[in-house]
This record gives structure tokens, C-alpha cells and sequence, in this order.
């Protein structure tokens, strides 16, 4: 019969199939050319490091959401960075998924129920979880207030119609007649609730989140969502020059700096009043960053007298400029990481020229004496030692440059 499954051909050794017939794939041209897609590269590896950010601050549930959504967004992005001369960018416009999409790509593995707290309809305000953005903010400080609707109405969460088990509400809890107002988080869930409602709550979760991960910006499909890439690349780079600054000056050097960031420029008589700290080791934290390229003073006189106590002293933290720094610091670290790599090989290269042979690959052990083959046991872990270095470094490079 015709309409019966036919069989999967079973390819012999020779690379025949055992039924006569070919594989419906073209052959390829043997003397044909492969050359790695490096931008390419570079946004798969955007969306690993975007995924594991997301896993970070949301759970590992949400994280493998959020992938999908990446996977689907940047199936037909080139490059992490739009070149105006190759690509054809439309201002305003940028791919979307719908939650239906989303939810057809997911793993099946993957248990949705998980990474999400239960609380009752009438403590979730639903206008702020359902808002829809059309187009991102222009920063971070844009306020939604107006499209939040009167004070003190609330409508219930329709993330999906069938969740009738959020609007009971337990009041058990309560003395003296005086009702609890802590929010409960239950893990039972409803036996109602669809994987899809369930996969849509952490695709708001994400949307909510003090980081863009995504943008809720339509109601087609159940949701249509979007990334701006470069507000998140932003925050990103925020969190790793956050990161270098704190190993280098400690916590009172980045909470000045995250003063200045949000502040601009301001004046020095007001910094210690605004990170609490003493006059005097501001000046001195102060100091030892601008030494580093970290924040820089503009003197504003008063007067023509250019006096110092008729000149104002405005303090500043250079985004580009201290990025710059840090790719520089980067560049040398890795250097000499490489560089240790040579000297490191170079003292044992005797013993590496002997471990290249034929002869001796996969048989180390028994070939060697117990002295040299510790000394080679230690020169590997030093090199690992080295290039995961590297390998961090380079992340880091990607980050601040490339992403």
C-alpha cells in the first residue's frame, strides 16, 4: 500500500543505500570553498551571553524562554551591528515574534510551570504587566504614568481567560480582623492553566524586568515582542564596566561613578552629601580615578580672576572615554597572558617536542618518567590556566566592542 510510512534507507559502509536509491540532498563539490561567517558568530554568541543574563537575575526557566525568543528574532540578522552600506534599515522598524511563534519553538522539555511565583488577581496590576510599547523609550528614565489609567483602578489579569484559580483569595491569614497585606506566593498551580498562558508569564516577566530583555509591542498572536538590542547591549555594558570599576576602586569608587552616570556633571561641594561619604576621601577616590581615565573635572571660573575659590569644579564620568580605557587594559591583559603562554612553553620544550611525537601521543603516561611527565601535567594546567584567561577576556572584548 502507497499510504503506508516507507521505510528510512539504511546507509551501507561504502556509502551506497541499501535500496538502490540516492539521498534527495545534492553531493557536494568536493573541491568546494568554506569560509566561517564571523559576524555571524558574533550573534549567536550575543544571544548566549543575552540568555545567560536573563538566567542570572530571572531563573534558569526564563532564561531558556528568553532564548527562544533571541534564536527567533536574529534568524535573519547578519550582524550584531547594521551596516548602513550593506544593509537595507528602515527606521522604525525591526523584526517581532508572537507568542504563538514562540511557543511552537520552545523545547517540550522545558517545564514552564516552573521560575513563576502565584499571587491573586487583585494584587497584580494588570495594565502595568499588559502595557504595550510600540517603540522603545528614548532612555531609561521615559515614564509610562500616562498610559497607566486613573489611580486606584485595577482590572484582573487576563494572561490567559481560563486562570479562574488566581482570583481566590485567602484571607485565612488574617487577626483581629485586620487583613494581611503581604503578597503570597503559592507553588500550586491551577490544573486550568495552558502551557502556553504559563510560557506567556515569563515572557511578561521578562518584559517587567529592570532590564529591556524584551519589548510587549503588539497584541497580534497572543503578544507580539521584540528586543532593542541596543538598549540592552547598553546595560550590559553597564554591568561589566560596573564590574571593572568596583575590582579597581572598590564600592565607594562605583557608587561615585553611578552618581555621576545619573547626575551628569556635579559639582564637588555636593558629591560627599550625595554618596555620604567624608569630603576628603572623595577627593581622594575622586583623584585616583581621574588618574585612571575614569571621571574627569571641567573648571568653571566665575569671574576673569580664575581663582580657585571663585571657580566651580564640575566632576563627570565619560562613558566612551572609560570603555575605551577598558578595551586598552583588556588588549595588554590578554598580551601578556599570551606571552607568559610563550615563556611557559618555552622552559618546558624540551618535554613538549618529546609529547608531540607520534610515537608518544595518548601513551604520556607510560612512555614518560614519573618526573617529567608531573612537570608536563603542571605545564597543562598552567596553560589552561592561561587561555581560559584569554577566553574571558575575549568575552569581555565582544561585550564592550562587538555586541
Amino acid at each position: 500500500m502507497s499510504g503506508g510510512p516507507k521505510p528510512k534507507r539504511r546507509k551501507l559502509v561504502n556509502g551506497a543505500t541499501q535500496n538502490g536509491h540516492g539521498y534527495d540532498a545534492p553531493k557536494l563539490n568536493p573541491n568546494v570553498v568554506i569560509k566561517i561567517n564571523y559576524e555571524r558568530c558574533l550573534v549567536e554568541l550575543r544571544n548566549q551571553r543575552l540568555a545567560e543574563l536573563a538566567t542570572e537575575m530571572l531563573g534558569e526557566v526564563t532564561g531558556e524562554v528568553y532564548r527562544t525568543v533571541l534564536d527567533l528574532l536574529t534568524s535573519d540578522s547578519p550582524r550584531c551591528q547594521s551596516d548602513p552600506l550593506l544593509d537595507e534599515v528602515t527606521p522604525g522598524q525591526q523584526p517581532t515574534v508572537t507568542t504563538i511563534d514562540i511557543f511552537e519553538h520552545l523545547d517540550e522539555n522545558i517545564n514552564v510551570q516552573n521560575g513563576i511565583g502565584k499571587t491573586p488577581r487583585d494584587k497584580i496590576d494588570s495594565q502595568s504587566a499588559e502595557r504595550i510599547r510600540e517603540t522603545a523609550p528614548e532612555s531609561d528614565d521615559d515614564s509610562d504614568d500616562s498610559d497607566a489609567g486613573p489611580p486606584g483602578r485595577r482590572k484582573t489579569f487576563d494572561v490567559d481567560d481560563e486562570d479562574d484559580g488566581w482570583a481566590d483569595d485567602n484571607h485565612d491569614g488574617t487577626a483581629n480582623g485586620e487583613q494581611e497585606n503581604r503578597v503570597r506566593f503559592e507553588d500550586a498551580t491551577n490544573g486550568n492553566d495552558t502551557r502556553i498562558s504559563q510560557m506567556r508569564r515569563h515572557l511578561l516577566l521578562l518584559a517587567e524586568s529592570k532590564y529591556p530583555f524584551i519589548r510587549h509591542c503588539g497584541m497580534y498572536g497572543r503578544g507580539q515582542w521584540t528586543v532593542d538590542f541596543s538598549r540592552l547591549v547598553g546595560k550590559l555594558r553597564e554591568i561589566e564596566l560596573d564590574a571593572i570599576i568596583e575590582q579597581s576602586h572598590g564600592r565607594h569608587g562605583l557608587r561615585l561613578t553611578r552618581i555621576l552616570r545619573e547626575k551628569g556633571k556635579l559639582d564637588e561641594k555636593m558629591l560627599p552629601a550625595a554618596a555620604l561619604m567624608k569630603k576628603g576621601d572623595v577627593q581622594g577616590k575622586m583623584l585616583a580615578m581621574q588618574m585612571a581615565g575614569i571621571v574627569d573635572v571641567q573648571e568653571v571660573p566665575k569671574d576673569s580672576s580664575r581663582l580657585a575659590n571663585r571657580t566651580l569644579f564640575f566632576w563627570y564620568f565619560d562613558k566612551e572615554r572609560t570603555q575605551t580605557q577598558a578595551l586598552d587594559d583588556i588588549y595588554k591583559a590578554m598580551l601578556r597572558c599570551l606571552q607568559t603562554l610563550e615563556v611557559e612553553r618555552h622552559k618546558e620544550r624540551n618535554i613538549l617536542s618529546f609529547v608531540e611525537r607520534k610515537d608518544v601521543q595518548g601513551k604520556e603516561e607510560e612512555v614518560m618518567t614519573a618526573e617529567h611527565y608531573n612537570k608536563y601535567n603542571r605545564h597543562l594546567g598552567v596553560q589552561d590556566k592561561l587561555l581560559g584567561q584569554v577566553m574571558r577576556l575575549d568575552e569581555l572584548v565582544s561585550v564592550l566592542r562587538d555586541y
